[in-house]
């Protein structure tokens, strides 16, 4: 079954990026969502459509592009994440500021002249990431089992 993967961008910038990330990440066989005017999408659904998809994937990778925190979209799919223990891997242009609870997240950084260079590092860490934070549940819902016993 392939990981599912929810592609967020906030601004107008990030939204060729989260298109073209998704491309590349469903050619190497993942299971992609990002809201955007590609038909493969769901562009146009209502909230609550989205935000099953967001609740339903493994990992969150929000494109943090200048203007992009501050969409109330974007920071609503953050904290949705952060509420339901969905990994979140951020895709940060240069030094664009992030908000706070994304700051101790894992961070890949990209070049606005070359954002494509990203696209390699995504596919080799995606998998590991999801495996380790699947483990890491599995690890904290024993031990709590545990306690309760």
């Amino acid at each position: 079954m392939p990981f599912k993967v929810f592609v967020g961008y906030g601004a107008s910038q990030g939204k060729t990026i989260a298109e073209k990330l998704g491309h590349y990440l469903v050619r190497k066989g993942f299971d992609v969502f990002v809201a955007s005017t590609d038909p493969r999408w769901l562009f146009g659904q209502p909230l609550s459509v989205i935000y099953d998809e967001l609740v339903a994937s493994d990992i969150f990778i929000p494109v943090c592009t200048p203007n992009a925190t501050s969409s109330q979209h974007l920071r609503d799919e953050i904290c949705t994440c952060l509420a339901v223990d969905i990994p979140i891997l951020v895709l940060r242009m240069d030094e664009v500021a992030v908000p706070p609870e994304l700051i101790p997240r894992w961070h890949i950084k990209f070049e606005p002249t070359r954002p494509w260079g990203m696209h390699q590092r995504i596919n080799d860490l995606l998998p590991k990431l999801i495996e380790w934070h699947r483990e890491n549940i599995r690890n904290v819902k024993s031990s709590i089992v545990q306690r309760s016993g």
